[in-house]
């Protein structure tokens, strides 16, 4: 029995560090099918894009490249969220200066947050586009 002792507890410890090392917060996350629908030439191309979201809010969340010749530190993003009808859902937008500046054909991340929409099993797609 003293023997078990010791394998117990190491077990029981084990089980308590990954139910303390798991998530809370209730994200859920999907990649989304997207277009880009910016007019003009585009410093920014996205790479991927995905829905983020829990009962809080929704974000589209992922990574652009910059595919300028020149450094580049400023992003304007415009999104509208489709069904599968192809209806706009929602929109979102963010200006942001990322973390610092990106090289020619570097990667960045973003973040376009929209809150307070709770249908996220109808959204479909996403068109972004890029603005100044």
């Amino acid at each position: 029995m003293r023997r078990l002792l010791p394998t117990a507890l190491s077990i029981l410890l084990a089980l308590t560090l990954t139910a303390c090392g798991g998530s809370d917060s209730g994200e859920q996350t999907r990649a989304l099918p997207f277009t880009d629908i910016t007019a003009e030439a585009s410093v920014w191309q996205v790479e991927t894009c995905n829905l983020v979201y829990s009962e809080n809010g929704a974000a589209l969340r992922g990574r652009v490249k910059n595919v300028s010749p020149w450094v580049d530190a400023g992003l304007t993003m415009y999104v509208r969220f489709l069904d599968e009808a192809g209806e706009v859902l929602v929109t979102g937008s963010c200006m942001t200066v990322l973390d610092k500046a990106v090289e020619p054909n570097g990667v960045a991340g973003y973040t376009v947050n929209v809150l307070h929409f709770f249908d996220y099993d109808s959204i479909a797609s996403v068109t972004i586009e890029f603005g100044k």
